[in-house]
């Protein structure tokens, strides 16, 4: 009976693919590497593998797959409870990934799965175009679909996944799949709790509806336009019964 692959043979797996992109713990910039949002999630990941394209991310998920590693996937680090890492695991780190294309006849933009809210504002502003984004310049945008994808141009155009045109996913044993029912697809599985943040799934390139600006200047890291005050409900006082316990009657209309 043979014995389970080992973390060390993982690395040397993913040290000849990636080279200098595998960090290990002894590694100077390890430290940074780990740091999230949250700066009380303190986890030990065994190593974190920075891919620069979908080939490599797909042979990173087989490695980590024969290796028999629990993965997880990193690209802003905004999740609260710090789900991108996870001690003694393989990181999925796609920060490097951050190519947009812009089709401004067609009104969409095609993102890379470590592009930023703050790099598709960017690359849709010479357009004057925006697209449904948070409110957070370094939350990475794949993330913030696959959760829903809460902004401040919801309230005209939905939310980041109601905007989703299409995505190519790489399943967990590596396979790559285009998929134009993106919206439909990853909106079941995550109805159906496939999509959580423990990242199942990877999604490195997704197209998605831009917008014209006049909805207003949104950048991230600011809010977008100022909510309107809706009217309060009209109240009506409340009856007091009179020292016989008696109620008065209501008034007509």
């Amino acid at each position: 009976m043979t014995s389970a692959p080992t973390v060390s043979h993982a690395a040397d797996l993913l040290r000849e693919l990636l080279g200098d992109r595998l960090l290990q713990p002894a590694d100077a910039n390890f430290p940074a590497a780990v740091t999230v949002w949250n700066g009380a999630v303190d986890r030990a990941p065994a190593m974190i593998a920075r891919c620069r394209d979908v080939g490599e991310v797909a042979a990173v998920l087989r490695v980590a797959r024969r290796c028999r590693l629990p993965l997880t996937v990193r690209v802003g680090g905004h999740d609260w409870a710090g789900r991108a890492l996870r001690d003694g695991g393989l990181v999925l780190d796609l920060t490097g990934m951050r190519e947009v294309e812009v089709d401004p006849a067609a009104g969409t933009v095609t993102v890379a799965g470590g592009v930023t809210a703050a790099d598709v504002v960017a690359a849709l502003r010479p357009y004057d175009l925006v697209v449904a984004t948070g409110v957070v310049r370094s939350v990475g945008l794949a993330g913030l679909t696959l959760a829903g994808g809460y902004g401040p141009l919801c309230g005209r155009h939905g939310l980041a996944l109601d905007n989703l045109l299409a995505a190519e996913v790489v399943l967990a044993d590596g396979r790559r799949r285009p998929d134009p029912r993106a919206r439909a697809v990853l909106g079941a599985a995550r109805r159906r709790g496939q999509l959580r943040g423990g990242n199942p799934a990877d999604v490195p390139g997704a197209p998605a509806a831009g917008r014209p600006r006049r909805d207003g200047h949104v950048r991230p890291g600011r809010g977008g336009r100022r909510a309107a005050r809706l009217p309060r409900p009209a109240r009506r006082r409340p009856r007091r019964a009179d020292r016989d316990g008696r109620l008065p009657a209501r008034p007509a209309g």
